[in-house]
């Protein structure tokens, strides 16, 4: 028995710490913490069964700023977005597009990596607002 009390205590603290991503837990409100002053990104999610959908905004420094339309899904504890990025307010340039896979590590976190096109993946963190 004193054998087998390591190995329990071992398998015991290896269970996930994911939230798994759904109605409860996804829809509302997320911010970008921390941006640089006078930048702002925001996404407001809702879920119906596994898909999402969503709206936001978003500016930049002295810059320019518009809104963002948001679909995806929820799969194996993860949530996969698409955004679709337009420039409302500044210079005009087309549309782009990045895409988001990331997981709840906590109720008021969302982190994943942010794929825009063409450019590498960078970690994101957003929080419930």
């Amino acid at each position: 028995m004193l054998v087998a009390t390591p190995l329990i205590l071992t398998a015991s603290g290896c269970g996930s710490d994911i939230i798994t991503p759904s109605t409860a837990t996804l829809n509302g409100t997320w911010i970008r913490p921390n941006e640089v002053p006078g930048s702002h990104e925001s996404w407001t999610l809702a879920v119906t069964g596994n898909a999402v959908a969503g709206t936001g905004d978003w500016s930049g420094e002295a810059c320019c700023g518009g809104t963002i339309a948001i679909t995806g899904t929820l799969a194996n504890e993860g949530i996969h977005l698409d955004l679709t990025v337009v420039t409302t307010v500044g210079n005009p340039r087309p549309a782009f597009h990045e895409h988001f896979d990331g997981t709840l590590p906590s109720q008021n976190v969302l982190e994943g990596l942010l794929t825009p096109d063409g450019v590498p993946a960078a970690e994101i963190r957003m929080q419930r607002q």
